[in-house]
């Protein structure tokens, strides 16, 4: 179980311990062009960030050591979400990661589109 968690925070980090902080601010430039944000309250959302890919990464472990299973699957993910977001926040999580996901399959040379 502790090598899946593991495995999952090692790529939420990527090859740097920079965090979310990159990802954070491209959103918010999205979002809010002409708005900035504070060096402390990008460390609270960096920590928010992490916290919650931790919570999702030992619930999806725990989900594949409860089915058996090595690998974890969509199917894993998603039960995790449920059960650590409350109500519509966990259905517009997994409508929206699954948004993500389609996109970046038919954006990709590895995905393909039939």
């Amino acid at each position: 179980m502790w090598q899946i968690r593991t495995h999952m925070i090692a790529m939420c980090y990527g090859p740097t311990l920079a965090g979310y902080k990159r990802y954070v601010y491209k959103v918010l430039k999205q979002v809010q062009p002409g708005m900035g944000i504070s060096s402390k309250g990008m460390t609270v959302l960096n920590g928010l960030m992490k916290d919650m890919f931790e919570r999702l990464a030992d619930e999806a472990a725990r989900l594949s050591k409860y089915t058996g299973r090595k690998t974890l699957s969509s199917r894993e993910i998603q039960g995790a979400v449920r059960l650590v977001l409350p109500g519509d926040l966990s259905k517009h999580a997994i409508s929206e990661g699954s948004k993500a996901v389609t996109t970046y399959m038919s954006n990709n040379t590895g995905g393909s589109k039939s």
